[in-house]
Protein backbone atom coordinates (compact mmCIF):
# COMPACT_ATOMS: atom_id res chain seq x y z
CA UNK A 1 0.00 0.00 0.00
CA UNK A 2 1.54 3.49 -0.99
CA UNK A 3 1.07 5.58 1.92
CA UNK A 4 2.49 8.98 1.02
CA UNK A 5 0.40 11.03 -1.46
CA UNK A 6 1.81 14.73 -3.33
CA UNK A 7 -1.27 16.39 -3.78
CA UNK A 8 -0.13 18.48 -6.62
CA UNK A 9 -1.36 21.40 -8.84
CA UNK A 10 -3.50 24.84 -8.59
CA UNK A 11 -6.35 23.11 -6.82
CA UNK A 12 -8.54 24.84 -4.86
CA UNK A 13 -9.64 23.98 -1.08
CA UNK A 14 -12.52 25.72 -1.68
CA UNK A 15 -13.88 23.11 -4.49
CA UNK A 16 -15.55 20.22 -2.62
CA UNK A 17 -14.35 17.85 -4.98
CA UNK A 18 -10.70 18.36 -3.83
CA UNK A 19 -11.58 18.41 0.36
CA UNK A 20 -13.03 15.50 0.25
CA UNK A 21 -10.21 12.93 -1.66
CA UNK A 22 -7.93 14.58 0.62
CA UNK A 23 -10.34 13.91 3.95
CA UNK A 24 -11.43 10.50 2.41
CA UNK A 25 -7.23 9.33 2.12
CA UNK A 26 -6.14 10.70 5.39
CA UNK A 27 -9.00 9.00 7.03
CA UNK A 28 -7.38 5.71 5.65
CA UNK A 29 -4.38 6.76 7.18
CA UNK A 30 -2.50 8.22 4.25
CA UNK A 31 0.09 11.14 4.43
CA UNK A 32 -1.28 13.76 2.11
CA UNK A 33 1.55 16.30 0.97
CA UNK A 34 0.03 19.22 -0.97
CA UNK A 35 2.10 21.14 -3.31
CA UNK A 36 -0.19 24.06 -4.74
CA UNK A 37 -0.14 27.44 -5.82
CA UNK A 38 -2.98 29.98 -7.19
CA UNK A 39 -3.58 29.57 -10.91
CA UNK A 40 -2.49 32.49 -12.96
CA UNK A 41 -1.11 33.12 -16.33
CA UNK A 42 0.17 30.15 -17.42
CA UNK A 43 4.29 30.87 -18.06
CA UNK A 44 3.96 32.29 -14.17
CA UNK A 45 1.81 29.53 -12.57
CA UNK A 46 4.37 27.41 -14.15
CA UNK A 47 7.31 29.01 -12.42
CA UNK A 48 5.80 28.96 -9.26
CA UNK A 49 4.60 26.09 -9.09
CA UNK A 50 7.94 24.53 -10.37
CA UNK A 51 9.83 26.56 -7.51
CA UNK A 52 7.24 25.60 -4.60
CA UNK A 53 7.67 21.69 -5.53
CA UNK A 54 11.51 22.42 -5.81
CA UNK A 55 11.93 23.88 -2.07
CA UNK A 56 9.60 21.06 -0.49
CA UNK A 57 11.69 18.32 -2.67
CA UNK A 58 8.69 15.91 -1.46
CA UNK A 59 9.38 12.37 -0.77
CA UNK A 60 6.04 10.66 -1.93
CA UNK A 61 4.91 7.21 -3.31
CA UNK A 62 1.81 8.50 -5.71
CA UNK A 63 1.09 11.61 -7.08
CA UNK A 64 -2.78 12.83 -7.64
CA UNK A 65 -3.34 16.03 -9.68
CA UNK A 66 -6.09 17.64 -7.82
CA UNK A 67 -8.86 19.65 -9.91
CA UNK A 68 -8.90 21.81 -11.87
CA UNK A 69 -4.91 20.32 -12.97
CA UNK A 70 -5.52 19.56 -17.03
CA UNK A 71 -2.86 22.50 -17.62
CA UNK A 72 -0.82 21.84 -14.61
CA UNK A 73 -0.13 17.51 -16.14
CA UNK A 74 2.61 18.44 -18.10
CA UNK A 75 4.79 19.73 -15.35
CA UNK A 76 3.75 16.58 -13.22
CA UNK A 77 4.91 14.38 -16.15
CA UNK A 78 8.08 16.19 -16.26
CA UNK A 79 8.78 16.35 -12.61
CA UNK A 80 8.17 12.13 -11.71
CA UNK A 81 8.22 9.23 -13.18
CA UNK A 82 6.21 7.82 -10.21
CA UNK A 83 2.40 6.96 -11.32
CA UNK A 84 0.23 10.19 -11.77
CA UNK A 85 -3.90 10.16 -10.73
CA UNK A 86 -5.02 13.06 -12.92
CA UNK A 87 -8.84 14.15 -11.16
CA UNK A 88 -10.05 15.37 -14.39
CA UNK A 89 -13.40 15.66 -12.70
CA UNK A 90 -15.22 17.88 -15.63
CA UNK A 91 -14.17 18.87 -19.08
CA UNK A 92 -13.09 22.41 -19.82
CA UNK A 93 -13.74 21.89 -23.08
CA UNK A 94 -17.43 21.25 -22.27
CA UNK A 95 -18.09 23.54 -19.25
CA UNK A 96 -16.50 26.62 -20.87
CA UNK A 97 -17.17 25.73 -24.74
CA UNK A 98 -20.00 24.28 -24.67
CA UNK A 99 -22.31 24.65 -21.65
CA UNK A 100 -21.80 28.00 -20.85
CA UNK A 101 -20.48 29.42 -24.57
CA UNK A 102 -17.37 31.87 -23.43
CA UNK A 103 -16.13 31.39 -26.63
CA UNK A 104 -17.71 29.90 -29.74
CA UNK A 105 -16.80 26.32 -31.34
CA UNK A 106 -13.76 26.50 -33.48
CA UNK A 107 -11.92 29.55 -31.44
CA UNK A 108 -8.46 29.41 -30.46
CA UNK A 109 -9.57 29.47 -26.84
CA UNK A 110 -12.17 25.81 -28.24
CA UNK A 111 -8.99 24.13 -29.54
CA UNK A 112 -6.85 24.94 -26.13
CA UNK A 113 -9.34 23.67 -24.08
CA UNK A 114 -9.74 20.68 -25.71
CA UNK A 115 -5.97 19.70 -26.78
CA UNK A 116 -5.44 20.26 -22.80
CA UNK A 117 -8.51 17.76 -22.04
CA UNK A 118 -7.17 15.03 -23.99
CA UNK A 119 -3.77 15.49 -23.83
CA UNK A 120 -3.99 15.46 -19.92
CA UNK A 121 -5.62 12.46 -19.46
CA UNK A 122 -3.21 11.01 -22.02
CA UNK A 123 -0.26 11.83 -19.87
CA UNK A 124 -2.08 10.39 -17.28
CA UNK A 125 -1.79 6.76 -15.64
CA UNK A 126 -4.97 6.96 -14.26
CA UNK A 127 -7.92 9.24 -14.80
CA UNK A 128 -10.61 10.02 -11.99
CA UNK A 129 -14.11 11.14 -12.85
CA UNK A 130 -17.53 11.02 -10.79
CA UNK A 131 -20.05 9.41 -13.34
CA UNK A 132 -19.52 6.70 -15.87
CA UNK A 133 -21.66 9.19 -18.16
CA UNK A 134 -18.81 11.87 -18.10
CA UNK A 135 -16.05 8.63 -18.52
CA UNK A 136 -18.39 8.04 -21.56
CA UNK A 137 -18.00 11.61 -22.77
CA UNK A 138 -14.20 11.69 -22.78
CA UNK A 139 -13.79 8.44 -24.40
CA UNK A 140 -15.87 9.49 -27.05
CA UNK A 141 -14.94 13.33 -27.48
CA UNK A 142 -11.17 13.05 -26.58
CA UNK A 143 -10.36 9.50 -27.97
CA UNK A 144 -8.82 8.74 -24.70
CA UNK A 145 -8.77 4.61 -23.56
CA UNK A 146 -11.11 3.83 -21.76
CA UNK A 147 -9.04 1.85 -19.70
CA UNK A 148 -7.44 5.25 -17.77
CA UNK A 149 -10.57 5.79 -16.15
CA UNK A 150 -11.92 5.33 -13.04
CA UNK A 151 -15.12 6.24 -11.48
CA UNK A 152 -14.91 8.10 -8.60
CA UNK A 153 -18.49 9.84 -6.74
CA UNK A 154 -18.23 13.52 -5.43
CA UNK A 155 -19.65 12.49 -2.17
CA UNK A 156 -20.01 14.86 0.46
CA UNK A 157 -18.65 16.23 3.94
CA UNK A 158 -20.36 14.51 6.16
CA UNK A 159 -18.83 16.62 8.86
CA UNK A 160 -20.94 19.90 7.90
CA UNK A 161 -23.63 18.39 6.03
CA UNK A 162 -25.95 15.79 8.11
CA UNK A 163 -29.19 15.11 9.12
CA UNK A 164 -30.90 18.22 11.49
CA UNK A 165 -33.00 17.79 14.70
CA UNK A 166 -35.28 20.52 12.82
CA UNK A 167 -38.94 20.04 12.07
CA UNK A 168 -41.38 20.80 9.36
CA UNK A 169 -43.12 24.21 10.45
CA UNK A 170 -46.86 23.14 10.43
CA UNK A 171 -47.62 26.99 9.26
CA UNK A 172 -44.95 27.02 6.16
CA UNK A 173 -43.20 25.03 3.81
CA UNK A 174 -39.77 26.04 3.07
CA UNK A 175 -38.47 25.11 -0.82
CA UNK A 176 -34.55 25.60 -0.89
CA UNK A 177 -32.17 25.54 -4.45
CA UNK A 178 -28.20 26.30 -4.12
CA UNK A 179 -25.89 26.77 -7.17
CA UNK A 180 -23.69 28.05 -9.48
CA UNK A 181 -25.90 30.46 -11.90
CA UNK A 182 -24.48 28.42 -14.89
CA UNK A 183 -26.81 26.65 -17.40
CA UNK A 184 -26.54 23.28 -16.24
CA UNK A 185 -28.69 24.07 -13.26
CA UNK A 186 -31.76 25.33 -15.13
CA UNK A 187 -32.53 28.07 -12.42
CA UNK A 188 -34.78 29.76 -15.16
CA UNK A 189 -36.78 26.64 -15.10
CA UNK A 190 -37.46 27.16 -11.47
CA UNK A 191 -38.17 31.29 -11.80
CA UNK A 192 -40.75 30.20 -14.56
CA UNK A 193 -42.09 27.51 -12.39
CA UNK A 194 -42.08 29.98 -8.99
CA UNK A 195 -45.83 32.05 -9.56
CA UNK A 196 -46.92 28.65 -8.96
CA UNK A 197 -44.65 27.17 -6.50
CA UNK A 198 -45.65 29.84 -4.25
CA UNK A 199 -49.31 30.32 -4.91
CA UNK A 200 -49.44 26.90 -3.24
CA UNK A 201 -48.11 28.78 0.01
CA UNK A 202 -44.13 27.92 -0.01
CA UNK A 203 -41.30 29.93 0.59
CA UNK A 204 -38.62 29.96 -2.09
CA UNK A 205 -35.07 30.49 -1.34
CA UNK A 206 -32.81 30.60 -4.01
CA UNK A 207 -29.04 30.68 -3.12
CA UNK A 208 -25.73 31.35 -4.65
CA UNK A 209 -23.64 33.90 -7.50
CA UNK A 210 -22.68 33.66 -11.41
CA UNK A 211 -22.62 35.11 -14.53
CA UNK A 212 -26.19 34.99 -15.46
CA UNK A 213 -27.51 36.10 -11.96
CA UNK A 214 -28.44 39.56 -13.18
CA UNK A 215 -30.62 37.99 -16.67
CA UNK A 216 -31.92 35.35 -13.69
CA UNK A 217 -33.33 38.48 -11.31
CA UNK A 218 -34.62 39.84 -14.54
CA UNK A 219 -36.81 37.23 -15.41
CA UNK A 220 -38.23 36.80 -12.04
CA UNK A 221 -38.55 40.87 -12.03
CA UNK A 222 -40.55 40.41 -15.59
CA UNK A 223 -42.84 38.04 -14.02
CA UNK A 224 -43.57 40.15 -11.13
CA UNK A 225 -42.27 37.51 -8.39
CA UNK A 226 -38.67 38.61 -7.41
CA UNK A 227 -39.99 40.27 -4.38
CA UNK A 228 -41.58 36.88 -3.12
CA UNK A 229 -38.43 34.78 -3.71
CA UNK A 230 -35.78 35.05 -1.48
CA UNK A 231 -32.66 35.63 -2.70
CA UNK A 232 -28.86 34.57 -1.29
CA UNK A 233 -25.26 35.20 -2.18
CA UNK A 234 -22.75 32.42 -2.14
CA UNK A 235 -22.73 30.97 1.64
CA UNK A 236 -19.71 29.30 3.80
CA UNK A 237 -20.57 25.84 3.66
CA UNK A 238 -21.56 25.55 7.89
CA UNK A 239 -23.72 28.31 6.63
CA UNK A 240 -25.10 26.63 3.39
CA UNK A 241 -25.65 23.35 5.55
CA UNK A 242 -27.85 25.59 8.16
CA UNK A 243 -30.12 26.88 5.11
CA UNK A 244 -30.68 23.26 3.31
CA UNK A 245 -31.35 22.23 7.66
CA UNK A 246 -34.27 25.07 7.36
CA UNK A 247 -35.89 23.94 4.43
CA UNK A 248 -38.46 21.11 3.97
CA UNK A 249 -38.14 19.85 -0.09
CA UNK A 250 -34.52 20.79 -2.23
CA UNK A 251 -34.35 20.99 -5.77
CA UNK A 252 -31.63 19.97 -8.02
CA UNK A 253 -30.55 20.49 -11.14
CA UNK A 254 -33.03 21.20 -14.44
CA UNK A 255 -30.71 22.32 -17.31
CA UNK A 256 -31.07 20.91 -20.51
CA UNK A 257 -27.34 20.84 -21.39
CA UNK A 258 -25.17 18.38 -22.47
CA UNK A 259 -23.19 18.60 -19.20
CA UNK A 260 -26.75 17.92 -17.15
CA UNK A 261 -26.97 15.01 -18.17
CA UNK A 262 -23.58 13.57 -17.61
CA UNK A 263 -23.21 14.78 -13.51
CA UNK A 264 -24.50 14.15 -10.39
CA UNK A 265 -23.71 17.86 -8.78
CA UNK A 266 -22.63 18.61 -4.90
CA UNK A 267 -26.05 19.57 -4.30
CA UNK A 268 -27.53 15.94 -4.53
CA UNK A 269 -25.42 14.33 -2.44
CA UNK A 270 -25.66 17.45 0.31
CA UNK A 271 -29.44 16.77 0.55
CA UNK A 272 -29.32 13.46 0.66
CA UNK A 273 -26.53 13.48 3.38
CA UNK A 274 -29.03 16.06 5.63
CA UNK A 275 -32.27 13.84 5.00
CA UNK A 276 -33.96 16.04 2.38
CA UNK A 277 -36.50 15.18 -0.12
CA UNK A 278 -35.28 16.04 -3.75
CA UNK A 279 -36.88 17.19 -6.94
CA UNK A 280 -34.37 16.87 -9.86
CA UNK A 281 -34.20 16.10 -13.55
CA UNK A 282 -33.93 13.06 -14.83
CA UNK A 283 -30.80 12.27 -16.24
CA UNK A 284 -27.82 9.03 -17.13
CA UNK A 285 -25.73 10.42 -14.26
CA UNK A 286 -28.69 10.92 -11.65
CA UNK A 287 -29.46 7.14 -12.69
CA UNK A 288 -26.11 5.57 -11.93
CA UNK A 289 -27.06 6.29 -8.16
CA UNK A 290 -30.37 7.16 -7.49
CA UNK A 291 -34.14 5.95 -8.44
CA UNK A 292 -37.26 7.23 -8.17
CA UNK A 293 -37.38 5.24 -4.52
CA UNK A 294 -34.68 7.73 -3.29
CA UNK A 295 -35.93 10.99 -5.24
CA UNK A 296 -38.52 12.92 -7.46
CA UNK A 297 -37.12 12.52 -11.13
CA UNK A 298 -38.98 14.77 -13.68
CA UNK A 299 -39.39 13.77 -17.22
CA UNK A 300 -39.01 17.39 -18.10
CA UNK A 301 -38.45 21.01 -16.51
CA UNK A 302 -41.78 22.82 -17.69
CA UNK A 303 -43.10 25.02 -14.51
CA UNK A 304 -45.86 22.33 -14.40
CA UNK A 305 -44.47 19.75 -13.79
CA UNK A 306 -41.95 21.33 -11.69
CA UNK A 307 -45.25 22.42 -9.82
CA UNK A 308 -46.82 19.37 -9.80
CA UNK A 309 -43.54 17.47 -8.02
CA UNK A 310 -43.63 20.52 -5.12
CA UNK A 311 -47.15 20.43 -4.45
CA UNK A 312 -47.09 16.27 -4.38
CA UNK A 313 -44.42 16.35 -1.48
CA UNK A 314 -45.93 19.73 -0.04
CA UNK A 315 -49.25 17.40 0.88
CA UNK A 316 -47.24 14.01 1.75
CA UNK A 317 -44.94 14.25 4.60
CA UNK A 318 -45.19 9.95 4.37
CA UNK A 319 -43.36 10.13 1.07
CA UNK A 320 -41.16 13.02 1.82
CA UNK A 321 -39.64 11.00 4.71
CA UNK A 322 -39.26 7.49 2.97
CA UNK A 323 -37.49 9.81 0.16
CA UNK A 324 -35.29 11.02 2.20
CA UNK A 325 -34.74 7.98 4.32
CA UNK A 326 -33.69 6.17 0.96
CA UNK A 327 -31.46 8.83 -0.63
CA UNK A 328 -29.70 9.17 3.08
CA UNK A 329 -29.02 5.38 3.20
CA UNK A 330 -27.84 5.37 -1.07
CA UNK A 331 -25.79 8.74 0.49
CA UNK A 332 -23.88 7.14 3.65
CA UNK A 333 -23.22 3.54 1.93
CA UNK A 334 -21.79 5.31 -1.27
CA UNK A 335 -20.61 8.38 -0.97
CA UNK A 336 -18.79 9.48 2.71
CA UNK A 337 -15.36 10.80 2.44
CA UNK A 338 -13.93 7.68 3.98
CA UNK A 339 -16.00 5.63 1.06
CA UNK A 340 -14.12 8.21 -1.63
CA UNK A 341 -11.16 7.68 0.19
CA UNK A 342 -10.98 4.17 -0.21
CA UNK A 343 -12.40 4.09 -3.88
CA UNK A 344 -9.08 6.29 -4.19
CA UNK A 345 -7.18 4.11 -2.60
CA UNK A 346 -7.71 0.82 -4.96
CA UNK A 347 -7.34 3.08 -7.49
CA UNK A 348 -3.60 4.09 -6.84
CA UNK A 349 -3.07 0.82 -5.71
CA UNK A 350 -3.48 -0.71 -9.13
CA UNK A 351 -1.20 1.88 -10.85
Amino acid sequence: MYKNILYFGVYSHGNPRNAIIIKGLRSRGHTVIECRVRPGFLPFMYVRLLWHYLRMRPRFDRMIVGFPGAEVMLLAKMLTRKPIVFDAFSSAYLAYIIDRKYWKIGSLRSVWYRFIDRWSCRLADAVLLDTNAQINYFVREFRVSRNKFFKVLIGTDTDIFKPSTSHRSPSVCRLHFHGTYIPLQGIEHIIDAASGILALGIELEIVGDGKIKPAILARAHALGVADRIVFRGNLAYDALAQSVANADICLGIFGDSIKAQLVIPNKIYEYAAMKKPIITLDTPAIRELFDEQSMVLLSDARPETIISAVARLKDNLKLCAELSERAYAISMQNATPEIIGRRVEEIINTV
